[in-house]
Parts: C-alpha cells; sequence; structure tokens
C-alpha cells in the first residue's frame, strides 16, 4: 500500500510539474521550500516547480534532491522535474558529490551508490567518507584505507587515521607517526615535526617548538617557521598571527604581570608580510575581499569589514557584523538589523531584517517582522512561508 502511494503521489508530482511557468531568468536551480508542513521547490521567481508534498526532503546536489513521502519505504532521489529518478532501500543516504552518495544500511554499515540508485561499494564499512576526487577514506574495523568509485580497494587498511587528499596528497597517521601519501599508497613526505596540516594551496603548515612554519609537496621548508600560527592558504595568501608580550612591574613589589595579545595579517607564499597584522580575526580571501575584525575604530571595538588584497577596508564601512561574499553580494549586520553589500562596498539591500541568510541559487531567506520567506537581489520577497 505504501509503495502504491508513493508512486500515485510521483505521477501527480510529474503532472503538476509539467504546468509550471517556466524558469525565465535562466537559472535553473531550485530552492527548498516549506508549505502548510510540507516540502517543495521553488525556482529563482518564486514559481512553485515542484509541489509541496513532501515529509521531508533536502536540496538538490548534482542534480538530485532526496525527498520522503514518510515511512521507510517511501523515499528515494527526484530530478528537476520532479521526476522521481530511483527509491533508496537504504537506512540513510547523503547528498551526492561527485557523482556518488554515501549510503547506511539498517546494521549500521557505510557503502556508496551512483545516480541511478546503482550500489558501487557494498555496506560493508564501519565508516566512509565522501570521494574528494577519485578516492575516499573508508574504515574497517579500526584501520582506515581508501577506495576508488568503483568501490575497489585501492590502498590498503592501514592507517590509525586518515585525511582528504588535496593537491594529490593525503596526510595519514600510524601509532603517533605522520606523513603524506599519494594516491597510490605511496609515502611521499615524512615530515619531522610536532605537528602538520594539510596541504592547501600547494603548501602545508607545519609546527617546531611552538612555531609554525610551511613546506611544499616535496617536502621542502618554503616558509621558516617564526610565526605563532598559519592558516591555510587562499589566493595566495594565508592569515597569520603574531603573539606580542607585554610585562607589567609594581613599584611596591617584584611581582611582574605578563599579558599576550594576538593580532592577525596575512603573508604571501613566500612567507612574506604583505599585510600588517593588526586584526582581531582575519577570515580567507574569496574572490579578492576577506572578513576581517578590526580592535577599534574612532570608539567603537570589534567592528567587523570586508578588506582587499593591500588590506584596504572597502568603502571604509565597517559593520557590527560581516560575512563572506555569496554570489557577489555579502550578507552584514548593523544595529541588529541585517543587509546585503555589493564588492563595491555599496548596500544593494538596505539593513531592514530581523534575519538573514546569504544568497544560494539567487535567493535568500529572511525575516522582517512577522514575515519571512525569500528574497531576490533587488531585495523583494518572491516567496513568503506559512
Amino acid at each position: 500500500m505504501n509503495k502504491i502511494l508513493f508512486l500515485l503521489c510521483l505521477i501527480l508530482l510529474s503532472g503538476c510539474a509539467k504546468n509550471t511557468p517556466k524558469i525565465s531568468t535562466g537559472n535553473s536551480e531550485l530552492t527548498l521550500i516549506t508549505k502548510d508542513n510540507r516540502y517543495g521547490f521553488i525556482d529563482v521567481d518564486g514559481n512553485i516547480v515542484i509541489e509541496p508534498i513532501f515529509y521531508s526532503a533536502r536540496d538538490f546536489s548534482e542534480g538530485l534532491a532526496w525527498v520522503s513521502l514518510g515511512g521507510f519505504d517511501n523515499k528515494g532521489y527526484i530530478d528537476k522535474t520532479g521526476k522521481i529518478v530511483f527509491k533508496s532501500k537504504y537506512y540513510s543516504t547523503s547528498d551526492f558529490k561527485n557523482g556518488l552518495a554515501t549510503v547506511i544500511d539498517y546494521n549500521g554499515r557505510y557503502g556508496f551508490i551512483n545516480k541511478k540508485g546503482e550500489t558501487v561499494a557494498e555496506p560493508i564499512f564501519h565508516m566512509a567518507y565522501d570521494f574528494n576526487g577519485d578516492l575516499a577514506p573508508v574504515r574497517l574495523d579500526r584501520k582506515y584505507g581508501f577506495i576508488n568509485k568503483k568501490g575497489q580497494l585501492v590502498i590498503d587498511f592501514k592507517y590509525d587515521d586518515v585525511f582528504d587528499f588535496s593537491d594529490g596528497l593525503s596526510k595519514v597517521r600510524i601509532g603517533r607517526e605522520y606523513s603524506f601519501i599519494n594516491e597510490n599508497g605511496e609515502s611521499i613526505i615524512k615530515p619531522n615535526f610536532d605537528k602538520v596540516e594539510s596541504f592547501s594551496e600547494g603548501l602545508a603548515t607545519f609546527t617546531v617548538d611552538g612555531k609554525d612554519g610551511c613546506i611544499d609537496t616535496n617536502g621542502k621548508v618554503v616558509i621558516e617557521p617564526k610565526f605563532s600560527k598559519i592558516y591555510e592558504f587562499s589566493e595566495d595568501k594565508a592569515a597569520f598571527i603574531v603573539v606580542s608580550e607585554k610585562i607589567k612591574k609594581f613599584s611596591f613589589s617584584d611581582y611582574e604581570l605578563k599579558t599576550y595579545t594576538e593580532r592577525l595579517g596575512y603573508i604571501n607564499k613566500s612567507g612574506n608580510i604583505v599585510i600588517e597584522p593588526k586584526f582581531r580575526k582575519a577570515g580567507k580571501f574569496i574572490d579578492g575581499l576577506a572578513v576581517v575584525q578590526l580592535l577599534k575604530v574612532g570608539d567603537e571595538y570589534f567592528k567587523s569589514a570586508h578588506i582587499d588584497f593591500e588590506g584596504n577596508i572597502i568603502k571604509n564601512a565597517t559593520y557590527d557584523e560581516a560575512f563572506q561574499f555569496s554570489e557577489g553580494l555579502a550578507l552584514v549586520k548593523l544595529n541588529s538589523k541585517y543587509g546585503y553589500v555589493n564588492k563595491q562596498g555599496d548596500v544593494v539591500i538596505p539593513l531592514n531584517f530581523d534575519s538573514a541568510d546569504a544568497f544560494h541559487n539567487g535567493l535568500a531567506f529572511v525575516k522582517l517582522g512577522d514575515k519571512s520567506g525569500y528574497i531576490n537581489k533587488m531585495g523583494d520577497f518572491i516567496y513568503v512561508q506559512n
């Protein structure tokens, strides 16, 4: 009975999708909505493309979205017309990444399926992670290895911990010793450091005697360990921390009070300081801009702003909170109200909202008083939730 109901709902859903107005903006992405405690999808103009009939649903990923009509047998994946692509037989499934999705069977074992619903790696693993390129980390008993997209074991189960491949290398651990292996499982770098991070943009941060430096993919030290902290590189720059020490002496005793202050700036891949350490917080550069928190602006402390590669504050605009850019706009907050700015620092959607999210697929979810729903990049409500 449940199977018949699921199929009937999907047939009705497909019919509704055919009669839905076409997307007029050229953006084929769909956004998840709720209506009367059911889930459906709208386009960037606010048209309902897939009727809200599902008890549960997730966003589209690589052209497919997981949906459920309730019960263990009534769940599967739909395409952007609302047509069922396949039903899921597993207890739990993830979103698709690099063409595959992780599944968990009713015994708690992990495996992988493709976009046709075919099992490409049987659920035999005690843990499995998403594919990042051609390989995925999996665990059997207490040891980790890697499988390929055919479900074949290509790097044996011998590691106590593993990390995603980045720049062709994965950080792995056996006992207390870390090393980097290539996609053939060959040990390429055996660093003799206190600590080492994964690679980003060709460099990996290491720690020696409490100081950070960087190595390249050949294991060569390219930035000497002299910084208190180096974060991952993005757009050829990495945030770093310097710690300054101050000692206060008291005239009435021999007691000394030591205080430490952290400041953040940015270095390039040669280890040269390109933006002086003057920030309380510093984020990654994305599309030429980064979010920072300032120590003091006038009489105000801890304001946030966007800076360029030279460390200039965009339009000298500061906010209580500033967020990374998404689809050309950044969410900002001032005096408990939210709005959006463009990359030139212009306020393009006024700071009127009580809460707001970043733009995704051309829309952003906001709340204004008792009204909540999705706005477009003009700031107009195109869909109001109920």
